[in-house]
């Protein structure tokens, strides 16, 4: 299992916010979260970071859409290593 939420953010558990609320709900690794959830949340957070199109390169659109009938397994995957790359 990988670090808790608060490795990763000034949040301390038991605090009165949002990502305190997630962690009583779904654990300190999110460990009561679906994957399918989870993923969700990923593509929430990177929509909201990326805003619009506007300054993503075109190669990379064209990618995001060859990568769409790619296997289930395989797009997690691929997820999951650009993760790290962050």
């Amino acid at each position: 299992m990988g670090k808790p939420l608060g490795y990763y953010t000034n949040h301390t558990p038991g605090d009165d916010t949002l990502l305190g609320d997630l962690e009583k709900e779904f654990g300190s690794h999110f460990e009561n979260m679906s994957k399918r959830d989870k993923f969700y949340l990923i593509n929430s957070l990177a929509l909201s970071l990326c805003g619009e199109a506007a300054g993503i390169s075109n190669r990379a659109i064209a990618v995001g859409v060859q990568l769409m009938p790619m296997p289930t397994s395989t797009k997690q995957d691929l997820i999951r290593f650009l993760i790290d790359q962050v």
